[in-house]
């Protein structure tokens, strides 16, 4: 009796495209798993050479590391729902009392050039984030120095992501003036001459559009800058963190929160 011994095909698995050898296929997905565990280490070396310098200098300070001290002031908010961004917060019409924070990123004297740092609490609790930095395209992703607020353009120097694509935010004084640098005098400049900026989003390396305007006023509250941490990766409706920006920046918080404690949490009345 002769036997007949079939011939396995030399064809890919179901999960390799014609003409692929299955072996080609998973070679690729290893190479793209380790080039994945390269980036993500180097993430990771990156997260916590910067922490370690975080929290000595939290610590030696016995408050925040970045942005120790700023004003804690009145805002209204004003967005005019024709942002066409696709993004919930930026493309809903909307008018609300929010609390706006200026700070000096590096905590350097009054008066030196330094980082400034806008950030401003909704009712919800969303919290947005701004630094002074460029307004071009190249520009806008680096942080700029600035010798007096009001003048300087504001922006969240990283893109968010959302369901169209990553996205920036950024703020324009509207118009530019010369605001003190120390917080108190801040706020009874802002408390007498109350201060509008432009508020606007980009695409990816796009043309900036307005959406809203935001126009802060003096204290809001009796102390000028009350014990208060505002939450980076909490950004408002429709507006995500990218998970590599979330694994660079997170231990840099988590130190910060070592070094230094506020006692509360401000929202708006």
């Amino acid at each position: 009796m002769n036997l007949h011994v079939a011939r396995t095909p030399d064809v890919a698995g179901p999960s390799a495209p014609d003409g692929i050898p299955a072996t080609a296929v998973h070679d690729g997905a290893r190479g793209r798993h380790a080039s994945s565990d390269v980036v993500g280490r180097a993430l990771d070396a990156l997260g916590g050479a910067a922490a370690v310098v975080v929290e000595r200098v939290a610590r030696v300070r016995g408050s925040k590391p970045m942005h120790p001290a700023g004003a804690m002031l009145t805002g209204r908010l004003e967005r005019t729902g024709r942002a066409g961004s696709g993004v919930t917060w930026l493309d809903t019409p909307g008018r609300e009392d929010v609390l706006v924070r200026f700070s000096r990123g590096g905590g350097l004297p009054a008066g030196w050039p330094d980082v400034h740092g806008l950030a401003l609490r909704t009712p919800d609790g969303a919290d947005l984030l701004l630094s002074t930095s460029g307004r071009a395209v190249g520009l806008r992703h680096g942080l700029a120095v600035q010798r007096v607020v009001g003048r300087g353009t504001y922006t969240s120097i990283m893109p968010f992501r959302t369901a169209r694509g990553p996205v920036m935010v950024g703020a324009f004084p509207d118009p530019p003036r010369e605001l003190p640098t120390h917080p108190a005098a801040l706020a009874d400049a802002l408390a007498a001459h109350p201060w509008r900026l432009t508020l606007v989003w980009a695409p990816f390396g796009g043309a900036w559009r307005a959406f809203g305007s935001l126009e802060v006023g003096g204290r809001a509250g009796d102390e000028t800058d009350p014990p208060a941490r505002f939450e980076p990766l909490a950004a408002p409706a429709g507006l995500e963190t990218y998970p590599w920006i979330a694994r660079l920046r997170e231990p840099a918080y988590l130190a910060a929160r070592r070094g230094y404690r506020p006692t509360a949490r401000a929202r708006p009345d």
